[in-house]
Protein backbone atom coordinates (compact mmCIF):
# COMPACT_ATOMS: atom_id res chain seq x y z
CA UNK A 1 0.00 0.00 0.00
CA UNK A 2 1.41 3.36 -0.93
CA UNK A 3 0.76 5.70 1.96
CA UNK A 4 -2.91 4.89 2.57
CA UNK A 5 -4.41 2.18 4.73
CA UNK A 6 -7.91 1.02 3.80
CA UNK A 7 -9.33 1.19 7.32
CA UNK A 8 -12.60 3.01 8.03
CA UNK A 9 -12.30 5.93 10.48
CA UNK A 10 -14.33 4.11 13.14
CA UNK A 11 -12.03 1.08 13.00
CA UNK A 12 -8.93 3.27 12.93
CA UNK A 13 -10.17 4.95 16.13
CA UNK A 14 -10.68 1.54 17.69
CA UNK A 15 -7.20 0.45 16.61
CA UNK A 16 -5.71 3.57 18.19
CA UNK A 17 -7.54 2.85 21.46
CA UNK A 18 -6.38 -0.77 21.41
CA UNK A 19 -2.81 0.32 20.80
CA UNK A 20 -3.09 2.63 23.79
CA UNK A 21 -3.82 -0.45 25.90
CA UNK A 22 -0.55 -2.01 24.73
CA UNK A 23 1.25 0.08 27.35
CA UNK A 24 -0.88 -1.28 30.21
CA UNK A 25 0.87 -2.72 33.24
CA UNK A 26 -1.57 -5.65 33.18
CA UNK A 27 -0.27 -8.60 31.14
CA UNK A 28 -3.74 -9.88 30.28
CA UNK A 29 -4.95 -6.47 29.16
CA UNK A 30 -1.92 -6.06 26.88
CA UNK A 31 -2.36 -9.54 25.42
CA UNK A 32 -6.07 -9.01 24.81
CA UNK A 33 -5.48 -5.62 23.20
CA UNK A 34 -2.78 -7.08 20.92
CA UNK A 35 -5.04 -9.94 19.90
CA UNK A 36 -8.02 -7.65 19.26
CA UNK A 37 -5.91 -5.19 17.27
CA UNK A 38 -4.47 -7.99 15.15
CA UNK A 39 -7.96 -9.44 14.62
CA UNK A 40 -9.21 -6.02 13.52
CA UNK A 41 -6.42 -5.71 10.96
CA UNK A 42 -6.96 -9.27 9.76
CA UNK A 43 -10.67 -8.55 9.25
CA UNK A 44 -9.64 -5.76 6.87
CA UNK A 45 -6.97 -7.94 5.24
CA UNK A 46 -4.23 -5.64 6.49
CA UNK A 47 -0.90 -6.40 8.11
CA UNK A 48 0.86 -4.50 10.88
CA UNK A 49 3.58 -3.64 8.37
CA UNK A 50 1.07 -1.98 6.05
CA UNK A 51 -0.42 0.06 8.87
CA UNK A 52 2.93 1.14 10.28
CA UNK A 53 4.39 2.00 6.88
CA UNK A 54 1.32 4.00 5.84
CA UNK A 55 2.40 6.97 7.93
CA UNK A 56 -1.18 8.14 8.26
CA UNK A 57 -1.49 7.32 11.93
CA UNK A 58 1.58 8.45 13.87
CA UNK A 59 -0.12 7.84 17.22
CA UNK A 60 -0.49 4.17 16.38
CA UNK A 61 3.13 3.92 15.28
CA UNK A 62 4.47 5.64 18.40
CA UNK A 63 2.36 3.56 20.78
CA UNK A 64 3.21 0.31 19.02
CA UNK A 65 6.92 1.14 19.13
CA UNK A 66 6.74 1.92 22.86
CA UNK A 67 4.94 -1.37 23.46
CA UNK A 68 7.40 -3.32 21.34
CA UNK A 69 10.33 -1.77 23.18
CA UNK A 70 8.81 -2.77 26.52
CA UNK A 71 7.69 -6.24 25.48
CA UNK A 72 9.94 -7.48 22.68
CA UNK A 73 11.40 -10.37 24.69
CA UNK A 74 7.99 -11.50 26.01
CA UNK A 75 6.44 -11.10 22.56
CA UNK A 76 9.08 -13.30 20.95
CA UNK A 77 8.47 -16.16 23.35
CA UNK A 78 4.68 -15.79 23.08
CA UNK A 79 4.75 -16.33 19.32
CA UNK A 80 7.44 -19.02 19.35
CA UNK A 81 5.33 -21.25 21.60
CA UNK A 82 7.86 -21.32 24.45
Amino acid sequence: MAGAVALPARDLDRLIKLCGLLTSDADGERATAARMASDLLRAHRLTWAEVLRAGGAPTVTREVRVWLDRNSEELGSAFSGD
